[in-house]
C-alpha cells in the first residue's frame, strides 16, 4: 500500500472496511485502521492503491428487514418491562 494524497485513499474506498481496535479484540467500526478486501490486509486511513473505488451506500428496505426489526423491538420491550 502506498501513501496517496487527495480523495483516493482507503477511508473513502468501497473495498476498505472500518475496523475497531480494543485491548483484547478487533471488530468493524470507527478507528484509523481499515481492512482492504481486495488485498486482504490491514491498512491506514491515509493509504491507497490503484484499485480504489468510490464508496457505495446500499440500503436493505425489504419487508423482511422491517419484520425482523419489529420482532426485535417486541422482544426488547418484553425483556425490559419490569425495569
Amino acid at each position: 500500500m502506498q501513501k496517496i494524497k487527495g480523495t483516493n485513499r482507503c477511508n473513502t474506498c468501497n473495498y476498505c472496511k472500518k475496523v475497531y481496535e480494543n485491548h483484547w479484540y478487533s471488530f468493524f467500526g470507527e478507528m484509523s485502521l481499515r481492512y482492504c478486501t481486495v488485498h486482504r490486509i490491514l491498512t491506514r486511513l491515509s493509504s491507497g492503491c490503484e484499485k480504489w473505488h468510490k464508496r457505495e451506500y446500499e440500503y436493505d428496505l425489504s419487508p423482511q428487514q422491517f419484520n425482523k426489526v419489529e420482532s426485535d423491538i417486541k422482544y426488547i420491550m418484553e425483556q425490559t418491562k419490569d425495569i
